[in-house]
């Protein structure tokens, strides 16, 4: 119970009389005992009211993506025929970043109140959330009394999806389902002279105005890829870059690459590389594929221990005879030499193409390049800057076996993965 301003302006003037009569004799001042008996008497009978009146809450939620901010909505319902004034302090399940504000709202009698909160998820799975933390302010004005209220509310976490993008990556999507859209199956790949030979149908008739003669269009099928996304989820994803740990970032990447394959109708799978391989899945085409693949990314959880990529390696051998682009999810500092990052790719090149993503958080390089203020800055800046040589050893050993590496920020993963991805598909690197 929480007195309101009312109650201790009650409460001092009844202290005050209290004092007076002490010091006078006057019969007037003995009153006090009389306001205080009442204002006890008040009180428990607003804590006995809130206990019993009949506030309920409800959630909608509506589809939750890992890392991407989203409302949960709560809806108050005023049972009692006068209005409730409430405040609530939305803390929301593990696993969930929120901003923490209390909010307040006046609910109409046997009326409803809407309050929505904005919720980042942090974590994969369903989080329940038991209770909602509540105080009713008492019908006489003078104390605000708990009154939770039990939810029981299940918020599921699912990967993020393609979003915006979808619609340059030739996916039509209505709310969270997403579909292929027939594309031409032949691409542009030179222009000749004609031939007698030609079809009149291969013509470049605007071509052809421009040069003054006949030009051909020479088509060729369009390229399709197969392509495995590999996860670390082991020790190293458990890092938090960017308000969010890395395996957090690797599984919003991977699927929503594996939505934009989908729309470019390559092959994709999976594998899922910790201690031993967790999750293998075959590379295959439509949208039964990123189902398969964004039902298994769901499930991850990131382990304590150290990921072994040389069985991971051996396992995309196994799965995969012909060549393909091999997207590799995991953390590059320390891994120059001779880790068991260099043994895997020595192990896929030069029959795949592997193209290996690291993540360096902002603050190392706002820490790297900030002015020292404290006696302590010049030793975190040079664990910054030895943090950077790390990730270019890394890179440039990468570099040296026939892999591509990229280092980037958060923000910027999935558009340098998909930039990535259309520069070799153009230039048929794989």
């Amino acid at each position: 119970m929480s007195l309101t301003p009312l109650s201790i302006l009650l409460t001092a003037f009844i202290a005050l009389v209290g004092i007076a009569d002490q010091w006078s004799e006057h019969a007037a001042f003995a009153t006090w005992r009389y306001g205080a008996v009442l204002l006890v008497l008040a009180l428990a009978y607003e804590w006995s009211w809130v206990r019993r009146c009949r506030l309920r809450a409800d959630i909608l939620s509506p589809s939750l993506y890992l890392g991407r901010t989203g409302e949960v909505e709560i809806i108050l319902h005023n049972g009692e025929p006068r209005p409730l004034r409430v405040e609530l302090a939305p803390h929301l399940p593990t696993g969930f970043a929120a901003d923490g504000r209390t909010r307040a709202a006046t609910i109409e009698p046997h009326g409803s109140h809407r309050e929505a909160v904005p919720a980042r998820p942090l974590k994969l799975g369903v989080r329940t959330w038991e209770e909602l933390p509540a105080r009713v302010k008492g019908p006489l004005g003078l104390s605000w009394c708990a009154k939770p209220c039990a939810l029981g509310a299940h918020l599921k976490v699912a990967p993020d999806l393609l979003g915006r993008r979808s619609h340059r990556a030739g996916i039509a999507r209505t709310g969270s389902i997403a579909r292929t859209l027939a594309g031409t199956g032949q691409e542009l790949d030179h222009l000749r002279d004609y031939q007698p030979t030609d079809p009149r149908h291969t013509v470049d008739w605007k071509a052809s105005a421009r040069m003054s003669k006949l030009i051909t269009r020479v088509m060729s099928d369009e390229q399709h890829l197969s392509v495995m996304l590999v996860v670390d989820a082991g020790r190293t994803g458990r890092s938090r870059i960017d308000g969010m740990n890395q395996l957090g970032h690797y599984i919003n990447t991977a699927a929503r690459f594996a939505e934009h394959a989908m729309a470019n109708d390559d092959q994709v799978g999976l594998v899922v590389a910790a201690e031993r391989p967790v999750t293998v899945l075959a590379p295959a085409r439509g949208t039964r594929a990123v189902t398969r693949i964004r039902a298994a990314l769901t499930q991850l959880e990131a382990t304590p221990m150290e990921t072994d990529l040389v069985a991971a390696a051996l396992a995309v051998r196994r799965l995969v005879r012909h060549r393909c682009l091999i997207v590799l999810l995991t953390d590059l500092y320390g891994q120059a030499g001779t880790g068991g990052l260099m043994r895997s790719i020595r192990l896929l090149v030069p029959k795949h193409l592997p193209v290996v993503t690291g993540l360096v958080a902002e603050e190392v390089d706002h820490v790297a390049s900030d002015e020292a203020t404290e006696w302590l800055d010049p030793y975190v800046a040079l664990a910054a800057t030895d943090y950077r040589r790390g990730l270019t050893n890394s890179a440039a050993g990468l570099r040296h076996l026939g892999a591509i590496p990229l280092i980037t920020r958060a923000a910027t993963l999935e558009s340098c993965v998909l930039e990535q991805y259309h520069l070799l598909k153009t230039h048929r690197r794989v």
